[in-house]
């Protein structure tokens, strides 16, 4: 079975800013070091004491006008979750997506 992800990532290059120690963007490169995509953070807010990238785009370079933008309203840090919810969403398939396990035949 081949992986859902394919060969589109083999490298990811990623610039952080020195002064705040933000990431600015990841570089996404296919196994020919063609850069396949990018991920700018934008748009740096406080949320709960901490500085974050409030704005996350992905651009795909071989898709005209291809771009997801994700914008965060609120983020919070150092919750305690409830054992239950975290086993729950750990025997997902969304786990398999998260570590890389999502075959072809689950899409």
């Amino acid at each position: 079975m081949k992986n859902y992800l394919g060969n589109i990532v083999n490298l990811i290059n990623i610039i952080i800013n020195k002064k705040n120690l933000l990431p600015e963007e990841q570089n996404y490169y296919n196994e020919k070091n063609i850069k396949m995509r990018t991920l700018f953070f934008k748009k740096n807010k406080i949320f709960n004491d901490n500085l974050r990238p409030s704005v996350l785009e992905m651009v795909s370079h071989h898709k005209k006008n291809s771009r997801t933008i994700i914008e965060y309203q609120d983020l919070y840090f150092n919750i305690n979750l409830d054992e239950k919810y975290c086993q729950d969403l750990l025997n997902t398939k969304w786990w398999g997506v998260l570590n890389g396990n999502l075959t072809d035949s689950w899409s």
